[in-house]
């Protein structure tokens, strides 16, 4: 055994000895054996015949072949290391980053797998050649399934439906379709195609959700939308009809009463009559605050942008509530800032109308105490600063579980209220919606007991030009004798009752009760003004007024109406109508509107405020009381220069006296209010002791 692997070995060699060999043996070498770790190695000599026979031992060999071997050890050593370097690189920078590129392929495709798979939409790519499907997620699979067998599969329709509205395929289709269902139904599907390439050929990818329900939504909510606008017509139409309805009626209610004041009566007959005038009032107040709301509700509620005195109305709006407050006991406050602008652009009707409402407010839940009107900048250093309109009292208060209901309509805290105060739960409610619709806010506090706070912020902007200047009430005088006048109205009762205003005014009328009359007359006789009824059956007042503007009808035309919201007024002015007034209307405010058409002058000229007739007694005794207190405090306001006191004073002087027709000593406190803001002490003082004198004197006449 030791033999035959050390000859194994040695056979190794056999070669490499061959090579070392003399030449000239190398050919004749014809044995070669390897034992006990020596080589030997027989070659027959050519001539004589002679055997060579040459022995060498393992280490010998070695020693002459170490260098050889040590040179080609190393060169393969440094090869195998250039190798393996190479190797080492490649893996690196090419076999590694290969890999984790391959892996992210694989990792990402997996990935969209999956999402397709797992998409709540349904997910399909269609061969564009031949409409094959080359991959679809479940869904796709399970509407496919649903789908009817006697139309197109749905993939087809997506590509015919594609291959229509985009024939090139370079952007996005969207459309909506149809598809329908085994059991009879449809899905209303939303596709969104694009045509792309997917392994070498041009492909589709569809993506489709179904809006079924969406569809069934919108068309709830279009038919929701069309119930909402036909209610809200038929609201207005409602809005229209009771105004009308309404307000006719109690246009003649109020003005037969207004004829009959005139008239001499005896002293029970006139308590009557003031109790009618006073109760048709009342009446026409809650009317009016419910066809407003419902106007506002309805967006029928018209919005004025002019010019107007801030400071002024709420005088004026103070001065109208002042007697309710002191015929209660109460006492009444009103503190304007004198930082307010000259004045504001807005709407001064519904800002009075929110005032007047909280004031009313106010002294209606007040039993005792007072009440008190703020108008005052939200931010003194702004010269644009909201204003703030607050109303405060002293009165029953509102428990905190009925606050959210403040404002809602036809609501009260509770029964007992009702019962105590009456009311119709509208007015709050309306002066929320009316500050809305002025781009404002109203908020409140209110503690039972201890009274409410109501805080109406409005973006009034300020403005330079000054408001026109209100022109002063007219009192009836007699008229022009040549100021003929032609009404027409459908109804008997309201021809008579104008014709009998107008007569009572001076004015000659003439009536007609219908279109075709009033312009048969028109024809015949020249009128200084034409007072119509807009809502006629046979010719309206808008059609009258054309006509007549048509034949050269010059005259101012007034219409009337018991309803007027935003439609009229651009109608009116279309047809050539100067003015529309609304009923019911007083005799003074129709002798107001003639004069200012025909520029009448006046016979006399009556403060806006107050009544002619003589003050009883008791009424005249408390002015004086109430005079001589109010002196007294702004004399010692004076000492101490206290404007707000003074300013308060005034403003509560002004308004009893000219309540009670006392239009110069109100006069006289607006000329003293000046002086006062402009810190004019002495000539304050001064013209404290005429206002004395004054109101005795004018007291003592009445």
């Amino acid at each position: 055994m030791g033999f035959g692997y050390q000859a194994a070995q040695g056979s190794q060699l056999i070669a490499t000895l061959r090579k070392m060999a003399l030449p000239a043996l190398n050919e004749a070498v014809s044995d070669l054996q390897y034992r006990d770790g020596l080589f030997i190695l027989r070659a027959r000599l050519p001539a004589p015949a002679w055997i060579h026979i040459q022995v060498f031992a393992w280490h010998a060999l070695l020693n002459d072949l170490r260098l050889s071997l040590i040179t080609n050890l190393s060169a393969l050593l440094f090869a195998l290391s250039c190798l393996w370097i190479l190797i080492l690189l490649l893996d690196r920078r090419i076999f590694k980053p290969a890999f984790s590129s391959a892996q992210r392929i694989f990792e990402s495709e997996n990935l969209n797998r999956i999402m397709v798979d797992t998409a709540p939409s349904g997910l399909t790519l269609l061969s564009i050649a031949d409409g094959t499907v080359l991959l679809e997620n479940e869904v796709m699979r399970q509407w496919a399934r649903q789908g009817c067998i006697a139309r197109p599969p749905l993939h087809l329709q997506l590509l015919d439906t594609h291959q229509t509205a985009s024939p090139l395929g370079t952007t996005p289709c969207h459309r909506d379709i149809q598809f329908a269902l085994a059991d009879g139904n449809a899905m209303e599907l939303h596709s969104t195609t694009m045509a792309t390439r997917y392994q070498g050929i041009r492909v589709l990818l569809c993506n489709v959700v179904d809006i079924t329900a969406r569809k069934a939504l919108e068309r709830q909510l279009e038919s929701a939308r069309q119930t909402a606008e036909a209610a809200s017509q038929a609201k207005s139409s409602f809005v229209a009809m009771v105004s009308h309805e309404i307000r006719t009626p109690l246009h003649a209610i109020v003005s037969s009463l207004d004829l009959l004041g005139r008239a001499r009566l005896a002293a029970p007959q006139q308590q009557r009559l003031a109790v009618a005038k006073h109760s048709s009032q009342a009446l026409l107040a809650i009317i009016n605050d419910i066809l407003d709301l419902s106007k506002v509700e309805s967006g029928l509620m018209s919005v004025e942008t002019i010019p107007f005195d801030l400071a002024a109305l709420g005088h004026e709006a103070a001065a109208s509530m002042e007697p309710l407050a002191r015929a209660k006991g109460l006492e009444f406050s009103c503190m304007i800032d004198a930082q307010l602008a000259p004045a504001y652009l807005g709407d001064p009707g519904r800002v009075r109308q929110i005032m007047l409402n909280l004031l009313g407010n106010a002294i209606k839940f007040t039993l005792s105490g007072e009440v008190q009107l703020e108008i005052y900048l939200q931010d003194d250093s702004r010269a644009d600063s909201p204003v703030i309109i607050g109303v405060s009292d002293s009165g029953v208060g509102i428990p905190a579980e009925y606050h959210d209901q403040v404002f809602t309509e036809f609501s009260q805290a509770d029964a007992s209220i009702t019962r105590r105060f009456g009311g119709t739960g509208l007015g709050l409610s309306l002066c929320k919606k009316l500050a809305e619709l002025l781009a404002g806010t109203i908020e409140f506090t209110s503690s039972p007991g201890v009274g409410s706070t109501f805080v109406v912020t409005l973006p009034l902007p300020p403005c330079a030009a000054a408001p026109v200047a209100a022109q002063p009430a007219v009192s009836p005088g007699p008229a022009s004798p040549a100021a003929r006048i032609l009404v027409v109205d459908d109804h008997p009762a309201i021809r008579a009752l104008i014709q009998d205003q107008l007569r009572e005014l001076g004015y000659q009328a003439d009536i007609a009760a219908n279109g075709a009359a009033a312009l048969a007359l028109a024809t015949r006789q020249d009128y200084a003004l034409v007072l119509t009824d807009l809502s006629m059956p046979d010719i309206s007042g808008y059609s009258l007024a054309q006509a007549l503007r048509d034949n050269g009808f010059s005259a101012p035309i007034v219409a009337i109406t018991a309803h007027a919201g935003n439609a009229e007024l651009p109608l009116c002015a279309q047809a050539g109508i100067d003015e529309l007034m609304l009923k019911p209307f007083t005799l003074e405010e129709l002798d107001g509107v003639i004069r200012k058409h025909l520029a009448l002058r006046p016979a006399s000229v009556r403060p806006p405020a107050g009544p002619a007739a003589p003050l009883p007694a008791a009424r005249r005794a408390e002015l004086l009381s109430a005079l001589d207190h109010s002196i007294q405090l702004m004399r010692q306001a004076l000492e101490r220069m206290d404007q707000q006191v003074l300013m308060q004073q005034l403003h509560a002087t002004k308004g009893a006296f000219a309540m009670a027709g006392q239009a110069p000593v109100a006069q006289l406190c607006a000329e003293i209010e000046q002086l006062v803001q402009a810190r004019r002490r002495e000539e304050t003082g001064m013209r404290l002791d005429k206002l004395a004198e004054l109101a005795h004197a004018r007291l003592a006449q009445s």
